[in-house]
């Protein structure tokens, strides 16, 4: 993995990775009944990567949105690892969302 223009890179990736930090709202589960804040850590073209407080099942479905990213839809859930008493949530967009930096 390198980082090359305030970007992360890494071959297995689809898209390159952007350090942004920025609030994510966000509503999981069957009748999106759980909702949260979230922060985001790092953006690419199809998907983020969020610091939540409470674990999100992984290969669930989520809704989210960001006025800071610029951001509204829904991704589903790749990973959700432990991290320092939170929780690092790998999101893929689906329904045709895309990121662009501005």
């Amino acid at each position: 993995m390198t980082t090359s223009g305030g970007g992360i890179e890494d071959k297995r990736r689809r898209a390159p990775r952007v350090s942004r930090g920025a609030p994510v709202r966000l509503s999981w589960n069957h009748g999106f009944e759980k909702y949260g804040m979230g922060q985001c850590l790092n953006i690419s073209r199809t998907g983020l990567g969020v610091l939540v407080a409470e674990p999100i099942p992984v290969r669930g479905h989520v809704c989210l949105r960001s006025e800071t990213l610029g951001l509204s839809g829904s991704a589903s859930v790749r990973y959700c690892q432990n991290h320092k008493a939170k929780y690092l949530v790998g999101l893929d967009f689906s329904g045709g969302l895309e990121w662009t930096a501005p």
